[in-house]
């Protein structure tokens, strides 16, 4: 789900951080603490210097490190989390949202001289951090109903349009192709109204809204769109099926209010 690489830096003598390792988050974390509480973890006059492919970055100032140290590590998870479904993605996402979010509301502001050689490299800037974490949480959410996170289809749809929206911020923020984001976007918000359009024609089904298959055949319609502008197969028979129903009593297909069907509701993160 990233558009670019992992952040990289070969000066691990000081830190004894073993990248992606089994202790990786702990060994993170202990240097983190070092750095906090102001111990002296390197020489005098040390430069710790990170890279991503072209570009990097050099600094002295021990917060720097701590900031691309989590940023890093953050990184790994998202990675992680693009290569898995259900609830390792949304652990793994929701663990390097956190983390970005540890960056965010208690390094950067310690770091009160910030030196303009940092933001040379992207990865450094604050809203280049806002972007990802919005990508975590978002990623988190897509998960939602998946695989072996199975839940309601009313909690589905809530988590659907908090990815669409999350997907929608680390897009502003984020530089580079962001395009998969905006399809994932695109498709959260297709898979809520494919929902929608189960629940409604249930209540038709069970007479309890005669224009319910109507409700459903435009969210299906809408639903069909947004997957194939995205590239997806769509929901052509969902949609063929509402059509049918419909026909029995026919109604103008019109979706509800916007606002009832897709509307973000975002909480604060929440380990399982």
């Amino acid at each position: 789900m990233m558009n670019r690489s992992i952040l990289v830096n070969v000066q691990s003598g000081h830190r004894n951080i073993q990248v992606d390792g089994p202790n990786y988050k702990s060994q993170v974390d202990a240097w983190t603490e070092r750095i906090i509480s102001k111990q002296r973890c390197v020489p005098d006059g040390y430069t710790f210097i990170w890279s991503r492919d072209a570009d990097s970055a050099s600094n002295s100032a021990y917060l720097f490190d701590a900031v691309m140290c989590n940023v890093q590590y953050a990184q790994h998870q998202l990675y992680r989390a693009s290569s898995m479904v259900g609830k390792q993605a949304y652990v793994a996402s929701l663990d390097a949202a956190n983390v970005f979010a540890r960056v965010l509301t208690e390094l950067i502001p310690k770091w009160t001289f910030k030196a303009g050689e940092a933001y040379s490299l992207e990865d450094a800037r604050e809203s280049d951090i806002y972007g990802h974490y919005c990508l975590a949480r978002a990623i988190a959410y897509d998960n939602v109903g998946k695989a072996d996170l199975l839940c309601t289809p009313s909690a589905s749809i809530a988590a659907k349009g908090n990815a669409a929206h999350l997907y929608c911020l680390a897009a502003q923020t984020i530089s580079g192709d962001v395009s998969h984001m905006l399809d994932r976007a695109q498709i959260c918000t297709a898979d809520a109204l494919k929902l929608w359009g189960g629940i409604y024609l249930d209540r038709w089904e069970s007479e309890e809204d005669d224009h319910g298959a109507a409700k459903a055949l435009a969210c299906y319609t809408e639903a069909h769109s947004r997957y194939v502008n995205c590239g997806d197969v769509g929901c052509a028979e969902q949609l063929q099926y509402a059509t049918e129903r419909n026909q029995v009593h026919w109604y103008t297909p019109t979706l509800p209010e916007w606002s009832s069907l897709v509307r973000p509701r975002i909480t604060a993160c929440r380990s399982l």
